[in-house]
């Protein structure tokens, strides 16, 4: 598998309202680009650990988030509120997005207890610590914009080429894969009208990438126009 085949998961479960599913494809594909930036046979010392080669890498492509000459600190009291830790009023996203969101998505398989997906947030690039529900939030433009910068990302040029020349990142989909054996009438009658059998029938699931301007800029030097 490739970080290509992680980044269509990533769209696919977002397309479908699976959210920690998506995000934590999403971070597989960022965990394995930051190691084509920094092999562990091409460097030395810390970024041999995969949490520094991952943190480092997200601060990196602080540009491709935020814009130029922007490096994001959130408010965040705790990380884990079963671990003591000297209170830190702000903290680099790119530990949040390893040790709040990486973390309990690879060990435990879901969200810890200071991370909170807003689905209901539709709006803007939400990245806040949210008093009221005592955690970390964040919103499906957050997750767009971690899709987007696997897809920038100049050692992953190649992979997403198609996507960089259209600005849409877009998958095919196999709905009888997606509905499995609960498929529904209408999509039935429908798979059976215009192909005649099930397993044949796709859609698309379309995105727009969602790219600052130094990051759209970066695209178009890369393909030449």
């Amino acid at each position: 598998m490739s970080v290509r085949a992680r980044i269509e998961d990533a769209l696919i479960g977002k397309g479908y309202g699976r959210h920690e599913g998506a995000l934590l494809s999403t971070l597989v594909a960022i965990a394995a680009t930051s190691r084509k930036r920094y092999p562990r046979h091409n460097v030395t010392g810390d970024l041999k650990r995969d949490r520094v080669a991952f943190t480092r890498f997200l601060d990196d492509e602080c540009e491709s988030l935020w814009g130029s000459e922007r490096f994001l600190e959130i408010h965040m009291p705790m990380i884990d509120p079963g671990h003591e830790e000297p209170s830190i009023e702000r903290r680099p996203f790119a530990e949040i997005a390893y040790r709040v969101l990486r973390n309990p998505l690879v060990h435990s398989g879901t969200l810890g207890t200071t991370a909170r997906f807003d689905a209901h947030d539709t709006g803007g690039l939400r990245l806040e610590w949210d008093s009221g529900a005592n955690a970390f939030t964040f919103n499906a433009a957050c997750l767009d914009a971690l899709i987007s910068l696997v897809v920038v990302a100049s050692e992953n040029a190649s992979v997403f080429s198609d996507w960089l020349e259209s600005g849409v990142m877009s998958v095919p989909v196999d709905v009888s894969i997606l509905v499995g054996i609960q498929i529904n009438a209408a999509i039935s009658t429908q798979v059976a009208d215009r192909q005649g059998a099930m397993g044949q029938f796709t859609q698309r699931i379309s995105y727009n990438l969602r790219l600052s301007e130094q990051a759209r800029s970066r695209c178009r030097r890369s393909s030449g126009k």
